[in-house]
């Protein structure tokens, strides 16, 4: 990985930090903490992460490409955001891991 990427996917762990923050202890029901988790990763880039996380940040981009807006949030059933927030949690983990080993390998 180029320098660029490892800033990446250090920005990548930080914001799906900040998203597993939002899902864990942000206020108000899943769905508004679920609104605040995709707001925080929606600016990563799949491109920065390793292959086999690409395919899942996209996902989880889309997703909340499509309910940017708090209609369409409330119209997702709970079951819905339930295992939206899910994903964020796994997602968030493997990038953590992986940012982990970057970091391991430059020292």
């Amino acid at each position: 990985m180029d320098r660029e990427k490892d800033r990446g996917l250090a920005y990548a762990a930080g914001k799906f930090g900040e998203a597993e923050h939002a899902l864990a202890i942000g206020a108000g029901p899943i769905k508004d903490r679920l609104w605040e988790a995709l707001r925080c990763i929606h600016p990563v880039r799949p491109d920065d992460l390793p292959e086999p996380l690409r395919d899942r940040v996209r996902n989880l981009r889309e997703q909340s490409t499509r309910v940017f807006s708090q209609s369409r949030l409330r119209a997702m059933r709970t079951d819905h955001a339930v295992a939206t927030a899910r994903e964020i949690v796994e997602v968030s983990a493997m990038v953590r891991a992986a940012d982990e080993r970057r970091s391991r390998r430059r020292d």
